[in-house]
């Protein structure tokens, strides 16, 4: 073989050793508006390859308490479709530290996914790095 092909395969291999590696954790998703549907439940049936990595999206702050435990839940939410117009949720339970938004005001987050066990019931959380409450709201009832 020529030196001019050692050369060239010497190249194709270094970058493909080193340009072609990614660090995981560091992964950014951002689920967007158009597939958000499709995206969430994307990660609610493959969260071992979402776990630990950084997700983003918007939606709708909402609250819930557990009529039995008194606990209250909080969520990121956009409406979805349901069996009669729009009584269906989608988004995710969030977990964070700091001042709650109001009910209903739409919030940009970021954080990671994470599964939890709560009383043999295994849920899938963000637990996030930041929330923004945003004055522009995106579309609140998604159909894919």
């Amino acid at each position: 073989m020529k030196k001019s092909g050692w050369l060239l395969m010497l190249v194709i291999l270094a970058s493909l050793l080193t340009g072609c590696a990614t660090d995981k954790a560091t992964e950014v998703v951002e689920i967007s508006e158009r597939m958000f549907i499709t995206q969430c439940n994307d990660v609610y049936i493959n969260t071992d390859e979402y776990t630990n990595k950084t997700i983003v999206l918007e939606g709708m702050y909402y609250e819930y308490t557990d009529p039995k435990t008194n606990q209250v839940h909080t969520y990121v939410i956009r409406n979805g479709p349901g069996c009669c117009a729009n009584d269906g949720i989608v988004g995710f339970e969030i977990l964070f530290e700091g001042d709650k938004p109001v009910p209903n005001d739409w919030i940009r987050v970021t954080g990671k996914v994470e599964k939890l066990d709560n009383n043999e019931l295994e849920t899938i959380v963000l637990r996030l790095d930041q929330i923004e409450i945003k004055a522009e709201r995106g579309q609140e009832t998604v159909l894919n």
